[in-house]
C-alpha cells in the first residue's frame, strides 16, 4: 500500500498517517511552502526542523517500508496557474543543484561515516545574534569555538531516532561577530572541522566550473557557478546584484545577464563541434570587478553512438498535439 503524506508543517504528531500495521510506502512527503535561497535563516531552520522531524518519525515506524521526500531540486513548474512555467522553490537544493540554507546538509549528515567519511556543517551564517547554534554531523561528538574560545563538546540530542542526531549548542550571549568553528570527533579524535567568518560586504567574484575540460563534439557541457565573496572569501548570503556574462569559443546556455541569488548563480557552457580553442568565460559586476575562467576543449576520440532501428522509427513519427 502507498500514500502521499503532506501533513502539517509544524505538527509532528500528524506524521506519518496511521494506515496499516503491514509494510507500506510513503510515495511523497514534504510541504508546499516556498523556500527560495534568499529566505531568512529562521525559515531555513524551520525547514531543517520539518525535514528532520519527518525523517525521525520515519525511523521510529518500522512498519514503513520507505518514503520519498518531495523534493531534491527546485524545478520549473506550471503548477501555479501562470501563463509560463515558473520556479517551484519547495526543495532542498536550488534549480542549479546548489544547497539552499541548511536542510540539504542536515540530510547529508545521515550518511554512514565508514562508507562516505565524516561530515560536518554549521547550520548558521554567523551574521547576527542567535541564542543557539545547530550543527549537523555524522560523528559522535562536536566541539564549538567562538573567536577561539571553546564552548565545550556535545553529543547529538535532537531527533534521536535518526542514525545521527543533530547537535544543539545554547549560546546565551556568546555570539560575537568574527569566527565560529566546529570540530567533529570520532573516538575522541578530530576528524573534520569547519570555520565560518561573519559575512561582510562583497568585494569580488569567483568563477568555478564543474569540469576542467569538454569534448569538442558540439554537445558536451558543464555547469559554471559564480560566487560573490567578501575580503575573507566568505559568500554574503543575501548578495543579489546583477552580473554580465561573456563566453568565447563556446556556447553560453543561459542569459548574458543574470542576478546573483543568495550570493551565487550558475549557468552552463557548451562546446562547439570541431572547435578546439579553450572556452573563455568572462564575468563582471558593478562594484565587484571582473574575473575569468577557462575550460579546455579536447578532440572527440569516441565514435558517436549510432541510431538503432528503433530510433529511426521514432524519428519518423509525426507528433500530433492532444486536443483537450
Amino acid at each position: 500500500m502507498t500514500v502521499n503524506d503532506y501533513e502539517d508543517f509544524d505538527d509532528s504528531t500528524k506524521f506519518p498517517q496511521p494506515v496499516t500495521d503491514s509494510p507500506w510506502l510513503i510515495t511523497e512527503f514534504g510541504h508546499p511552502r516556498q523556500v527560495p535561497v534568499w529566505e531568512s535563516e529562521s525559515m531555513f531552520m524551520l525547514t531543517v526542523s520539518m525535514w528532520m522531524r519527518h525523517y525521525d518519525a520515519l525511523y521510529a515506524h518500522p512498519e514503513i517500508s520507505g518514503a520519498f521526500g518531495w523534493a531534491a531540486f527546485d524545478y520549473s513548474s506550471p503548477e501555479f496557474n501562470t501563463p509560463e512555467a515558473v520556479t517551484a522553490y519547495h526543495c532542498l537544493d536550488d534549480i542549479y543543484r546548489l544547497p539552499k540554507g541548511f536542510a540539504a546538509y542536515a540530510l547529508a549528515s545521515q550518511q554512514d561515516p565508514d562508507l562516505y567519511g565524516p561530515m560536518l556543517h554549521i547550520l548558521n551564517y554567523w551574521r547576527r545574534g542567535t541564542s543557539e547554534l545547530w550543527v549537523a554531523s555524522n560523528t559522535e561528538e562536536v566541539e564549538i569555538k567562538t573567536n577561539g574560545k571553546s564552548l565545550g563538546r556535545r553529543r547529538g540530542t535532537e531527533f534521536t531516532h535518526l542514525p545521527h542526531p543533530l547537535f544543539r549548542f545554547p549560546l546565551g550571549d556568546a555570539f560575537q561577530p568574527g569566527t565560529v568553528e566546529a570540530l567533529a570527533l570520532r573516538n575522541g579524535q578530530v576528524v573534520a572541522r569547519e570555520q565560518l567568518r561573519s559575512p561582510q560586504e562583497a568585494q569580488k567574484l569567483q568563477v568555478v566550473t564543474d569540469d576542467p575540460s569538454l569534448v569538442a563534439d558540439g554537445a558536451d557541457a558543464t555547469r559554471v557557478v559564480v560566487y560573490a565573496q567578501d575580503k575573507n572569501g566568505t559568500v554574503p548570503p543575501y548578495e543579489d546584484r546583477r552580473i554580465d556574462i561573456q563566453v568565447e569559443n563556446g556556447r553560453l546556455l543561459g542569459s548574458a545577464t543574470a542576478h546573483l541569488e543568495g550570493g551565487r548563480i550558475a549557468f552552463y557552457v557548451q562546446s562547439r563541434e570541431g572547435e578546439r580553442q579553450p572556452i573563455a568565460i568572462h564575468v563582471s559586476a558593478e562594484g565587484l570587478g571582473a574575473t575569468d575562467a577557462r575550460v579546455a576543449v579536447e578532440a572527440e576520440t569516441q565514435a558517436a553512438v549510432p541510431y538503432s532501428p528503433f530510433d529511426s522509427r521514432v524519428e519518423s513519427l509525426k507528433f500530433v498535439p492532444a486536443k483537450w
